[in-house]
């Protein structure tokens, strides 16, 4: 599968990559990955999902150890050295389907490199966090989801998915569209996004809404597969949030 993964990406983009090796057989025995808890914040571009993960955070940091993303790409680094396989399974079907997808997307081959190294990084740190570790609870602000929106469209109807989906939860960050044209206004006036584009009220407002409705709409395929969601107004109090986060995370820990 890797190999035909690395022939996808040299077909589809243009480019010759080095980056993907064929992972060399391990024994299971070695790999923990039991009892970890995975908490996805998920929701449309500009809905405070950065926001509410920091807050939540920190409100963690206060009681417990933590571990950076940074931290655990060092590991990955060690596990790539010590040449251990670095996906596999669902991680391994679904970046399939992402080179896919982006060949179908009209940016040029470098942009196209560029997401999909971006998704192939997180889909690595997702499943060394699963493999590697045990009895954890990981926080993702930039999830699977954040790199590739129509995810839920392309779940693999299989016991994949199943096993993908059973030990992660979803927090839906869903403002009032009111609150979310005006998160997205502060993001362009701060230059983060969309510098090029020159949006009327209307069309800023028509903007978000399709971003909105399409993350709904992904919402309902993720949860009739399965998929633990808890919706929050990620425009309201932040403590207020956090405190429902909190209770909904400890039901399934």
């Amino acid at each position: 599968m890797v190999q035909k993964i690395k022939t996808l990406f040299e077909k589809y983009l243009g480019l010759e990559i080095n980056y993907i090796g064929v992972p060399p057989k391990i024994d299971k025995t070695e790999l923990k990955g039991k009892n970890n808890l995975v908490v996805e914040f998920i929701g449309a571009m500009g809905s405070g999902k950065s926001y509410v993960c920091t807050a939540y955070l920190k409100r963690l940091q206060n009681n417990y150890s933590t571990i950076s993303n940074r931290q655990l790409d060092r590991y990955k680094s060690i596990i790539t050295k010590r040449k251990e396989r670095r996906l596999s399974g669902f991680h391994d079907t679904i970046l399939s389907y992402k080179i896919q997808y982006l060949a179908k997307q009209k940016k040029t081959g470098s942009k196209k490199y560029f997401y999909l190294n971006s998704f192939l990084a997180h889909l690595e740190r997702d499943f060394i966090a699963n493999t590697f570790f045990s009895d954890q609870t990981f926080i993702w602000d930039e999830s699977l989801f954040h790199y590739f929106k129509d995810l839920p469209y392309y779940f693999p109807d299989s016991s994949l998915t199943e096993q993908f989906l059973s030990n992660r939860l979803f927090i839906y960050c869903n403002p009032s569209e009111e609150q979310h044209v005006l998160n997205i206004q502060r993001k362009i006036k701060e230059g983060f996004w969309l510098k090029s584009k020159n949006f009327t009220q209307q069309e800023l407002t028509d903007f978000t809404r399709k971003h909105r409705n399409a993350r709904g709409k992904a919402n309902e395929i993720l949860r009739a597969k399965g998929g633990k969601i808890l919706a929050i107004d990620s425009g309201v109090d932040v403590e207020k949030n956090c405190v429902l986060i909190d209770e909904f995370i400890r039901k399934y820990q």
